[in-house]
């Protein structure tokens, strides 16, 4: 503020700008003029900002009082001050106002021009929606819907229209208004309360009055006599509670025409005088031209010619000065009827000349199919913009939903694995017993000959034999209960150098006891002589001794298993082939998911289920991978993968 004000009227003004509650008219107009005492006095100046924040409040108070010229006059000095103060914010601002005046004395295309002006400025957000809607409401009243509905969706693609706001609200409510005027009475409403449920949230009680005073006009159109007495009612509470008496008149205007629907004349001309009254007191000559009209109307039903002439002639006057081309053609109209009553044929032709060429200005641009084609546009191009974030959003599911099958089956396997794994450790001396049971069956035989003399000529050999067998069957012991230990405790085996055929051949020759008892044969093969390798020592053995016990158990006498060591330039293969009696496709699935399951041997050998659990685990955590190849009646291969890469240090 000026320097040279002082400290109460430094209060004074600034309680003014902010619209202090309370203030009397009386008050409110002391302030100003006492402002303009110290701008006359030379106290303030065009370069002081206080000046143009002022005079623009000025602007404002005019405008609502319907005093538009003076307002015009106050705020082209403030347009002028702005540029003395080169003040940005408040010349935009100035400009807007001189538009909304501008517009309510009728001068649309200068409104027009000014509003296109400004969007062509680096602007914020709020203010481009503002100046925005603003056009469109401009558009809209000079007869340019299509440009009105571009220019509101345009509004609407700056804001969140999920969020209730003012500036949406407004929006939804002028989107109204283009309907209604090209008598989409339906689409109107669903605008029409769209914008009332926001209003109603933000509790904004002035712009519910609006739209209750929209409802009434639209139902008055649709001749719908009870929703339009209840919104009469409505839009009269709140206009008369919130609303400045200059805005009274658009809604007595619209009772007054439900009272001339309802044919009860006497009460409609009341309201219409009343309404005349007050348009007239504020200058509202945009409401002047529609009661008149409507007063037009009233005398025409009274078959009162004269007054309905002079009623249309004063309407037509002002509407054509104001380039309200709909009210415009309303006269005309209603003085073709009035003259045809009067049987004045040539007056009457001249009128329906006239308004036919209105008519005609009107419908160019204004048919329901030129607006529904702008909206179209408007929600082709949101419907396209959601496709896309839609697409994107498909193409992340499904990553995601790949990603999330492959972990769920490796989790599914791991869970198989865990649960059989917990079996295990659960039942490790049954393990133990049925890994060990073979060899210790055949050290009770040996020793049981032993002790009954049986065997005393071959006693020597007997004794050696039964010590190899001991022995292996202590190391195979060891290894279990390694091989346990290390589970109980969650530690992994380490895994280290050993020639993999000479592992392989002890499995076998561990093994060769078990199966000459049954008879079956068990035969050794590799394409190398010797491979070094490095890999889990007990884990190996393990998968290579269950394996052997496998096909031994399900293999009839005379059989032959033969193990194999196929290796290339690239992979391992370990082979154990039997010719027992194969496996159904279901069972091989079984297994390679880790399930526990069991069948009694071609002898009616008995186990666990747990031996081909136990391998599948120890090839996963040495790096391999396992297939089987099976059939019922035709013997079962299991293969052993290895990338030779992942067996050196």
């Amino acid at each position: 503020m000026s320097l040279v004000l002082t400290e109460r009227q430094r209060r004074e003004f600034q309680e003014l700008l902010d619209h202090k509650a309370g203030l009397s008219p009386e008050e409110v107009s002391r302030r100003l003029t006492e402002f303009e005492t110290l701008v006359e006095s030379g106290k303030i100046s065009l370069r002081d900002e206080i000046f143009s924040k002022l005079k623009m409040e000025k602007a404002r108070l005019l405008a609502m009082a319907g005093d538009f010229k003076t307002s015009l006059q106050a705020l082209q000095e403030v347009h002028k001050a702005c540029k003395i103060q080169d003040n940005r914010a408040l010349d935009l601002r100035c400009r807007n106002n001189i538009a909304l005046v501008k517009q309510n004395m009728g001068e649309l295309f200068e409104a027009i021009d000014i509003w296109e002006k400004l969007l062509k400025e680096n602007l914020d957000i709020e203010s481009r929606v503002i100046y925005t809607n603003n056009l469109g409401v401009a558009y809209n009243r000079a007869l340019k819907p299509k440009q009105a509905i571009d220019a509101y969706f345009s509004a609407l693609e700056l804001l969140d229209t999920d969020e209730v706001s003012n500036s949406v609200a407004d929006i939804y409510n002028n989107l109204g208004n283009i309907h209604r005027s090209s008598g989409s009475h339906e689409k109107a409403l669903e605008y029409f309360f769209v914008a009332l449920k926001m209003y109603q949230k933000l509790k904004d009680k002035e712009r519910m009055a609006m739209v209750y005073n929209n409802l009434l006009a639209t139902y008055n159109e649709m001749q719908d006599l009870v929703n339009a007495e209840k919104y009469s009612s409505l839009a009269l509470d709140y206009y008369k509670r919130y609303m400045p008496e200059h805005t009274m008149s658009i809604v007595l205007n619209n009772c007054a025409a439900l009272r001339t629907i309802q044919e009860r004349y006497s009460e409609a001309d009341k309201l219409y005088l009343e309404s005349l009254d007050i348009a007239e007191r504020y200058n509202d000559e945009s409401m002047q031209t529609k009661i008149l009209n409507n007063m037009a109307l009233i005398a025409l039903e009274d078959n009162n010619a004269d007054l309905a002439i002079e009623y249309a002639q004063k309407s037509q006057t002002i509407s054509h000065r104001l380039q309200d081309t709909i009210s415009e053609r309303f006269a005309y109209s209603c003085l073709k009827d009035a003259w045809q009553m009067k049987m004045d044929f040539t007056q009457a032709y001249l009128a329906q000349s006239i308004e036919l060429v209105l008519v005609r200005r009107i419908n160019q641009n204004n048919t329901p199919l030129d607006i529904a084609q702008a909206e179209a546009r408007f929600l082709q191009k949101q419907l396209e913009a959601q496709l896309e974030v839609y697409r994107k959003q498909n193409e992340a599911l499904e990553l995601s939903n790949q990603i999330i099958m492959e972990k769920t089956t490796q989790m599914e396997t791991q869970n198989n694995l865990l649960m059989s794994t917990n079996q295990l450790l659960n039942r490790i001396i049954s393990i133990i017993t049925h890994d060990v049971r073979g060899p210790v069956a055949t050290l009770s035989q040996i020793t049981g000959l032993l002790s009954t003399g049986c065997l005393q000529d071959k006693q020597e050999e007997t004794l050696k034999q039964l010590h190899l067998s001991a022995k292996r069957t202590e190391g195979l012991i060891d290894d279990l209960l390694y091989l346990a230990s290390r589970y109980k405790s969650g530690l992994d085996e380490e895994p280290e150098e050993l020639d993999l055929c000479e592992t392989l051949q002890d499995g076998v020759k561990l093994a060769e006891t078990v199966a000459t008892q049954k008879g079956i044969k068990i035969r050794f093969s590799s394409n190398c002589k010797s491979m070094k390798v490095f890999i889990a020592r007990e884990r190996l053995r393990l998968i290579v001794r269950n394996l052997i016990s496998n096909a031994i158990k399900f293999s009839n006498p005379g059989c032959t298993i033969d193990v194999e060591v196929i290796s290339d330039d690239t992979n391992l293969k370990l082979i154990v082939k039997d010719q027992g009696i194969g496996m159904t496709e279901k069972q091989v699935q079984k297994i390679l998911a880790g399930a526990v399951f069991t069948e009694l041997g071609t002898q009616q050998e008995k186990g666990f289920g747990m031996g081909l659990v136990f391998v599948l685990e120890a090839i996963l955590h040495t790096g391999g991978t396992l297939e089987i190849e099976s059939k019922p009646g035709e013997g079962s291969t299991f293969i052993i993968t290895y990338r030779l890469d992942d067996l050196r240090p």
